[in-house]
């Protein structure tokens, strides 16, 4: 009887453990040389590529390095669990990959991970990076190709702040990164190139994200370029409770269903130094197309200034009860305003600011398309409109001559001579005159192709 039981309790304990590979958390530092010694057969190489064939996890107190140029595959649906640590950190590139054709593996799950470091990496046909209270480092890398089997966005983090820099992003399922809308996390978001996410086409934002639980989330420096028509750029929520600072700072926002949302209460934004462009890809002004849109409580709040929002079907929109501070005069340091809004509209009108909230708002001293005061008031609704909307207290307006963006040449438009006139710059010839601020179109300093690609764009779209 007793050698009966013992047997039953070992086939239930090699039930557990079977199709997988658990390290045996002894704080040992792995490699996955050393899995194909030790995981029976979970792990193997072939021509120096390294196969994982069943779920993998690595223990609470042990590590999985990744340090030279290797090759990883995944058999489909497998999953990597860190609980410990994992550094993939190569000296040129490592890939995570499926090996199989046509297929996803499930892709990877950190828990309470914090010194974890991927690096240097390309990790494509997988279902998601899931990032729980882990406060990691993904830097360098290429995260492409992904379905939803494992999160909603490609890389999604909760309970904790992740650090996200110098990333390609692209052509995932969902969005580029995302948390719940009660996820508590506030991931630092820096300097990525995002593009073409969410190849579903669903109602979500390319960087989509919740309560922040008291940290700052801060999306800093990257570039989103929208495709699909349901692709918004970058959403701060708390529709289900929580709050966050969101400082969104010197991004380049084009071609997505909107630019900046911030959706909910208990929520401050500091929104500044942005380049918002052409977000009008659905072309449904009663469903999107704000360069910024804030829509909440008394408590949707923060400040905007130095963006530069063009072509959008809306320049900016406020709903609810929100009050964001576009500029007050009385306190310049804090609130300088400086924003240009011009040529955002639909149906043959121009929208610069639609205040659709009993509000009253402060936005002085931004230009709004126009250098009089009786054109501005034509394309800012509010209380002289509707009795029922709030005040916008526009005065002073800052006056440009007026400058566009990609007019390079200065002569007040934006037209093949800037190209040329970029070109010669870029060759080293000195056009004059050239105004710098004008032709450096992504605000990174530098003169290059991406400028002369992107006049090249706002010709097309002023033709």
């Amino acid at each position: 009887m007793k050698r009966t039981l013992l047997l039953f309790m070992a086939f239930c304990f090699s039930s557990l453990v079977y199709g997988q590979y658990i390290t045996p958390g002894t704080g040992v530092s792995w490699t996955f040389n050393d899995l194909v010694q030790e995981s029976g057969g979970v792990v193997t190489i072939d021509n120096g590529i390294f196969t994982v064939h069943q779920n993998l996890t690595v223990s609470l107190t042990d590590t999985l390095r990744v340090v030279e140029n290797e090759t990883i595959k995944f058999d489909p649906i497998i999953l990597l669990t860190v609980k410990g640590v994992f550094i993939a950190d190569a000296p040129n590139q490592s890939l995570f990959t499926v090996s199989s054709e046509d297929q996803f593996f499930k892709g990877f799950r950190f828990e309470s991970s914090h010194a974890s470091v991927i690096r240097n990496c390309v990790i494509e046909y997988a279902g998601g990076i899931q990032i729980i209270g882990s406060q990691m480092l993904l830097e360098g890398n290429t995260i492409r190709l992904f379905n939803r089997s494992n999160t909603t966005g490609a890389i999604q983090v909760s309970n904790g702040r992740t650090w996200i820099k110098n990333n390609e992003i692209h052509q995932n399922h969902g969005p580029a990164i995302a948390s719940a809308s009660n996820g508590a996390a506030a991931p630092q978001i820096f300097n990525n190139n995002i593009w073409s996410n969410n190849t579903g086409n669903t109602n979500a934002p390319q960087i989509n994200l919740g309560s922040a639980s008291g940290d700052t989330i801060r999306i800093i420096g990257n570039t989103i370029i929208g495709q699909y028509p349901m692709a918004g750029g970058i959403a701060v929520s708390t529709l289900i409770g929580g709050g966050c600072v969101s400082i969104v700072e010197d991004n380049y926002i084009e071609n997505n269903r909107y630019g900046y949302a911030a959706i909910g209460n208990n929520i401050y934004s500091i929104v500044r130094n942005n380049q918002i462009f052409d977000n009008d890809i659905q072309n449904e002004p009663n469903l999107g197309g704000s360069g910024l849109n804030f829509n909440g409580g008394t408590t949707n709040t923060g400040i905007v200034s130095f963006n530069e929002i063009s072509g959008n079907l809306w320049g900016i929109t406020l709903q609810g009860s929100a009050t964001p501070n576009l500029g007050d005069m009385s306190n310049p340091d804090v609130h300088p305003g400086g924003n240009k809004f011009y040529d955002n509209g639909n149906d043959g009108q121009i929208f610069a600011m639609y205040n659709n909230t009993a509000q009253d708002q402060l936005a002085q001293n931004n230009y709004w398309g126009y250098n009089d005061v009786d054109s501005v008031e034509m394309v800012i609704v509010h209380q002289p409109d509707d009795p029922a909307l709030g005040f916008v207290d526009y005065l002073p307006i800052m006056v440009l001559n007026p400058v566009l963006t990609g007019d390079a040449n200065c002569d007040g438009e934006v037209d093949v001579l800037d190209i040329i006139c970029i070109s010669n710059y870029i060759l080293g010839h000195n056009p004059e005159p050239f105004c710098f601020e004008n032709a450096d179109i992504n605000g990174d300093g530098i003169i290059d192709l991406l400028d002369i690609i992107r006049t090249a764009n706002i010709i097309l779209r002023l033709d």
